[in-house]
Formats: structure tokens, C-alpha cells, sequence
């Protein structure tokens, strides 16, 4: 289980999976948990960094103004999230699709 694995920690009871804001993504600081789950290698490393950075975006979006999320911000993170899963191999694609599946950003 995803969720279970990439939880717990002080101030992350929540699972991973839907925890941002609106239920689209991972909060940022689950982001180290993800990637160590998803044994990033280093050629997938720029994908990843890129996914990090839209995630990142996102929230600091949300801290100044949760109504400002916009569909931007939805758009960056999916298309960094497809360019992620286009360069993992099938085991960590079905890892990151279990912690935050396709088009879970979109789907409102």
C-alpha cells in the first residue's frame, strides 16, 4: 500500500495519495518519501526535479491564496507528472500511479 508506506512521520498521519490542495497531489515535504519509493535513477532525476518544482508551485500558490490555485497550476503538474511517468520503468510507474494517479489534478 502506497499510501501506507509513504505516510506516517511527524505531521503526515494523512495517506499521500489526494492530499493537496483540493485532493490533486502530495504535499511537498512527502516529495523525499516519493522519490525514495520510486527509486529515481539519475537520468530520470531532470523529470523529477521538474515534478517536484510544479508540486512546490502549487503549494506556495495555496499558502498565499488557496482561491489561486488555478488551473495553471493543475496543467504544470500534470504535464511534469506525465513527463515523470514517461521515463520510469513499470514498477515505479505503477508506484507513482498508486501515490498520485494520472489526471488526478484535473478530474474536478
Amino acid at each position: 500500500m502506497v499510501g501506507g508506506l509513504l505516510g506516517g512521520g511527524p505531521g503526515m498521519h494523512a495517506p499521500m495519495r489526494g492530499d493537496g490542495p483540493g485532493g490533486w497531489t502530495i504535499h511537498p515535504a512527502r516529495l523525499p518519501m516519493l522519490k525514495e519509493r520510486l527509486a529515481i535513477t539519475p537520468q530520470q532525476e531532470p523529470q523529477w526535479r521538474t515534478y517536484a518544482r510544479a508540486v512546490t508551485a502549487a503549494w506556495d500558490s495555496r499558502r498565499e491564496s488557496y482561491r489561486q490555485v488555478g488551473s495553471e497550476s493543475y496543467v504544470a503538474i500534470e504535464r511534469a507528472r506525465s513527463a515523470l511517468a514517461a521515463v520510469l520503468d513499470p514498477t515505479q510507474r505503477d508506484r507513482l500511479n498508486g501515490a498520485v494517479p494520472p489526471n488526478a489534478c484535473c478530474d474536478r
